[in-house]
């Protein structure tokens, strides 16, 4: 999970976490990029606008280290230019309009682990 919000990454791993999911949250899209290089996630949830590495970038980059890892791309402004649409051009398989419920959370998580 990465946003440079901290506080959105606190909410998403307790919510994840008292799903019974095993959660690593970061702030910084290199960290994760970095993590991938040794180690296998099966979801990655990403903001889509970020300072630095955006999360289209980061996309983009995880389709190519580790294509069988599933990504949720996440934002509060996507419907301003369809992000949501490139999001799922470059290999994401769900999306999600901030803010969202735990539940919506929940079923899209689930969604995107059953693809």
């Amino acid at each position: 999970m990465i946003d440079d919000s901290a506080l959105v990454v606190r909410w998403i791993e307790r919510a994840l976490c008292g799903a019974g999911h095993e959660v690593l949250g970061l702030q910084c899209g290199r960290k994760v990029l970095e993590t991938l290089e040794h180690t296998s996630v099966d979801l990655l949830i990403t903001d889509i606008y970020m300072p630095g590495l955006d999360g289209l970038e980061i996309i983009q980059r995880v389709r190519t280290l580790s294509p069988g890892t599933r990504v949720i791309a996440i934002s509060a402004r996507a419907p301003e230019r369809n992000m949501f649409a490139v999001a799922r051009f470059l290999g994401a398989t769900e999306t999600l309009q901030k803010p969202f419920h735990q539940e919506q959370l929940l079923q899209a998580v689930q969604r995107a682990l059953s693809a």
